[in-house]
């Protein structure tokens, strides 16, 4: 251990006990944020505020819905959502609701509408993994055949 060979005492901050717990001068079992917040107020050193960034594509084409979430970036695709729920509304009357949809992304998904028109609205509600405790959000987009980017901000400590 380096640290040990530099004269320097170890501390596991963990839930549970580690293969190198006999090691550490201390163990703290608790959660990573709750630790850090206590040795950040402990060393009078205030947390800066920090702002999630997601960044989303949604494609529409022939009634196919296509749902990634990307890389800041670049085009690198990974997992953001663990569920989606489509819906295309006419005003406030629900013409197709797809109920929750899970699995890998990109997600796609197949509407049938008959006469679809430049008066529907799609609706993706977005249910994140909850790493942050973000809220479900809902993105409005015309029912027409595009291709959108995404960009979403949410701060953890406001909730906004």
């Amino acid at each position: 251990m380096i640290v040990a060979q530099h004269g320097g005492k170890l501390a596991i901050g963990n839930l549970q006990s580690t293969p190198l717990a006999s090691l550490a001068k201390l163990n703290i079992h608790a959660m990573c944020d709750d630790l850090m917040r206590k040795l950040m107020e402990k060393l009078n050193i205030p947390i800066p505020e920090w702002e999630l960034h997601r960044r989303i594509r949604t494609t529409i084409k022939q009634q196919t819905v296509s749902i990634i979430g990307f890389d800041l970036n670049q085009d690198i695709a990974y997992t953001l959502f663990s569920t989606v729920r489509i819906l295309v509304k006419q005003d406030t009357q629900t013409i197709y609701n797809s109920k929750l949809i899970e699995g890998e992304e990109p997600i796609e998904h197949k509407i049938n509408i008959n006469q679809p028109n430049e008066n529907m609205n799609l609706y993706i509600e977005l249910n994140w993994q909850g790493h942050y405790n973000e809220p479900t959000y809902t993105i409005k987009i015309p029912f027409v055949d595009s291709i959108k980017e995404i960009h979403l901000f949410y701060n953890p400590k406001t909730g906004y």
